[in-house]
């Protein structure tokens, strides 16, 4: 299962978002998120993913949609494997 299908899965069933909602649509808009709904999609992405949620994150442009919290988290994973590649190359230069 990709991250978007996952984010939809998990959109879908938590929300009673409609089955034929496009990845592309406003879940503030559509009234499917609130105050609640943002936070209990902030803790999935969280657990699911082990990627730290900001608060400067948390704007509609990263969480408005299926397919923007999508690509948020692309982004925070690709990050998180930077850093990770990052440290492997300094542990090694400290050995060397």
């Amino acid at each position: 299962m990709t991250i978007r299908e996952s984010i939809r899965a998990y959109v879908l069933g938590a929300f009673h978002a409609p089955g034929d909602l496009s990845d592309d649509a406003s879940l503030l808009a559509g009234g499917f998120l609130g105050a609640d709904g943002l936070t209990q999609v902030i803790a999935f992405v969280e657990e699911s993913y082990l990627v730290d949620v900001s608060d400067a994150d948390v704007r509609p442009e990263n969480f408005d949609s299926i397919a923007k919290i999508a690509v948020y988290v692309d982004r925070k994973l690709a990050e998180l494997e930077t850093r990770r590649g990052a440290c492997v190359w300094f542990e090694e230069r400290a050995r060397a």
